[in-house]
């Protein structure tokens, strides 16, 4: 479980340890819950550089709190894992001069 206040970008990445051919971005999709992130939607932004695949949220709220998955379909085997994302809140610091 990966636990963040709401606030600017989070970024989710997984690290494939090996893959030949190198994974491409069109082998790649994440899911909420079991539904498919479209990936032209402005709050989430899908890359990968290297060996990493990221997912970003923008400015994740706590109705983003969800259950999210990656899946590879790659020439070698198709592969999947998940993480569990709670959004807490917003959290405010205020300071009191005595």
């Amino acid at each position: 479980m990966y636990a963040l206040n709401n606030g600017p970008n989070t970024t989710l990445v997984v690290t494939v340890i090996e893959a030949k051919p190198p994974v491409e971005l069109s082998q790649i999709s994440w899911s909420r819950d079991g539904v498919t992130i479209d990936v032209g939607l402005a709050r989430y932004t899908i890359s990968v550089t290297g060996n990493m695949l990221s997912l970003t949220i923008v400015n994740p709220t706590h109705s983003d709190s969800s259950r999210y998955t990656v899946s590879v379909q790659h020439p070698a085997g198709n592969v999947s894992t998940f993480v569990t994302l709670t959004v807490l809140g917003t959290l405010h610091l205020y300071f009191i001069h005595v």
